[in-house]
């Protein structure tokens, strides 16, 4: 039997899985994860970055893993926020997608739905035990993250960083350079954040 036919062949068994008993339920969940991993992956991550949603479901629904990564160490999930799809976004979280994870670029999906400023995604992202804090490898909170590229695009991300700050980010985080969001708003003479992270429990003697 050409492998072709031997994947559809488990493709028809897992369907109709109800008919089989456990052991062969996972054989089969196995052999089709091992027989599709080379494959699945470009079209799913293609999928993610053309919000073809009905792809996605199909192969995560048929057994692929929701978790696989792409070069860039990126999931579906951190695809799909990258790519501002609400809909595909839920999906991969109900079927268990990692909310904290980052990839090569030090990028989480919080951080990189900050960066669309869908804050629809944020709360469910949140919601679904995306730590708001949590700090990547070179130190940074999406806070942090945001706080410092404020120094390149001042005041824009304030409505943001206000939001981070009502969901929990902590105004005292430090990234590895000992610096805090009052440090970073003080750097880009931000009098508005300065003022509202004061106001919001910053400690007015960090220093870098």
């Amino acid at each position: 039997m050409d492998q072709a036919k031997y994947i559809l062949m488990l493709l028809y068994f897992y369907k109709y899985k109800t008919k089989l008993d456990n052991y062969h339920i996972v054989i089969f969940k196995e052999k089709i994860n091992n027989l599709y991993v080379s494959n699945y992956k470009e079209i799913l991550f293609n999928a993610c970055n053309t919000n073809n949603f009905e792809n996605i479901k199909y192969w995560v629904d048929t057994g692929a893993k929701v978790n696989i990564k792409d070069e860039n160490h990126r999931t579906l999930l951190i695809s799909a926020c990258i790519n501002n799809n609400l809909k595909i976004i839920k999906y991969l979280i109900q079927k268990e997608a990692k909310v904290n994870i980052e990839d090569t670029y030090f990028r989480t999906p919080i951080i990189y739905t900050c960066f669309n400023r869908n804050f629809e995604a944020l709360n469910y992202l949140i919601e679904n035990k995306a730590n708001i804090n949590y700090k990547t490898k070179e130190g940074k909170t999406a806070l942090l993250y945001f706080s410092y590229t404020n120094i390149y695009n001042v005041l824009e991300n304030n409505e943001l960083l206000k939001y981070l700050v009502e969901n929990g980010a902590d105004v005292n985080a430090r990234d590895y350079e000992n610096k805090t969001p009052l440090i970073y708003a003080c750097e880009c003479n931000n009098e508005e954040m300065v003022k509202y992270f004061l106001n919001h429990g910053a400690e007015i003697n960090a220093k870098d």
